[in-house]
């Protein structure tokens, strides 16, 4: 019982943490080392929260993982909708941010398109995400939908709700890293040919 505590506790923690922390550039104005820096953290933490919620439903019953993301809906004042929105959408957003200061880091026309694919793949990713539990459970984003769609999204993988939770929150993080990859090749093109 102890142990449930602690991993809502942590789940909900870097959930928080994500969220409040996802503005933080605002704060550092014209202090672009103090933006770059806080920008890398914060992807971290939001990539950590996705992380955090495999942990919490890693064997945990289906009312238990109903209640973890009812809980972290209820940050923003929401449900369990929000509350999945939020998990996969700070996992998403991390990656981009880490993707596009890491990886696509450039001056090229390539670079500057993968940067808004990466954003923009995570928020598609958000949306499918959400859009397949509705899809695949039997009531819509009722309680009942998204337990049943959350399973039926975990049995496609050899698992149950907890995977199925698992791969919702993970979608956003692999749709960033595609769609910015797969922009950054098609401009890629764009880019040799201006060197001619």
């Amino acid at each position: 019982m102890k142990n449930n505590y602690v991993k809502k506790f942590v789940f909900i923690l870097a959930i928080v943490l994500s969220v409040a922390l996802w503005g933080t550039n605002c704060i550092a104005g014209d202090q672009p080392d103090m933006v770059d820096d806080m920008r890398v953290g914060r992807a971290v933490r939001s990539i950590g929260a996705a992380g955090a919620t495999a942990v919490a439903v890693k064997g945990a019953s289906g009312a238990a993982i109903m209640s973890e993301l009812a809980a972290t809906g209820a940050v923003v004042g929401g449900g369990v909708v929000a509350g999945t929105a939020i998990t996969a959408g700070a996992g998403g957003a991390g990656a981009a941010t880490l993707m596009n200061e890491y990886v696509f880091d450039g001056d090229t026309k390539a670079d500057e398109a993968a940067r808004v694919g990466t954003y923009t793949g995570a928020a598609v990713g958000t949306a499918g995400g959400i859009a397949a539990v509705s899809a695949a459970g039997t009531a819509g984003l009722s309680a009942a939908g998204i337990t049943s769609g959350l399973a039926s999204i975990g049995a496609a993988v050899g698992g149950g709700m907890a995977a199925g939770t698992v791969v919702v929150v993970a979608a956003p993080i692999a749709a960033a890293a595609a769609v910015g990859g797969a922009v950054y090749w098609l401009f890629s093109d764009s880019d040799e040919e201006d060197d001619k």
